[in-house]
């Protein structure tokens, strides 16, 4: 597998996704704005991690700092999702790889996919198969 960029899990909550990401990275970055959930998350960490508590819509990175943005289990927890998906926008480097989910019992399969497009994001696969609890979708920043 290739190496990825800098990578940022954006409302990381426990670190779930750490232990497949860690290792195929220099730089894993964790965001959350629960101490709790990054308490957690800590138990889950390498010297490959950094933990941040912010705010997903006021994240303090400077602009095209990640090569990769992880969503996941994040939009439907958000007051405004297209304000989320413009400081994601900001935060990802031209190019980007942008993996997002969506609870199907927030958004429907075809709602999911236009916030996608309207966010400016160019969705390369995407899936929401019956056993999923959500949509899946990997994109890339326009």
């Amino acid at each position: 597998m290739e190496k990825l960029d800098l990578v940022l899990d954006v409302g990381c909550g426990s670190g779930l996704l750490f232990r497949h990401i860690i290792g195929r990275t220099d730089l894993l970055v964790g965001l959350d704005m629960s101490k709790n959930l990054l308490r957690k998350a800590s138990n889950r960490t390498s010297s490959r991690a950094a933990l941040i508590l912010a705010d997903a819509d006021h994240m303090p990175f400077a602009e095209g700092s990640f090569g990769t943005v992880f969503a996941v289990t994040l939009l439907q927890n958000m007051p405004d999702v297209k304000v989320t998906f413009q400081e994601i926008n900001r935060v990802a480097r031209g190019n980007a790889v942008i993996i997002a989910t969506g609870l199907k019992k927030s958004f429907g399969e075809r709602g999911f996919l236009t916030l996608l497009r309207k966010a400016g994001l160019e969705i390369v696969n995407a899936k929401a198969d019956d056993h999923l609890l959500g949509y899946v979708a990997v994109c890339r920043k326009r």
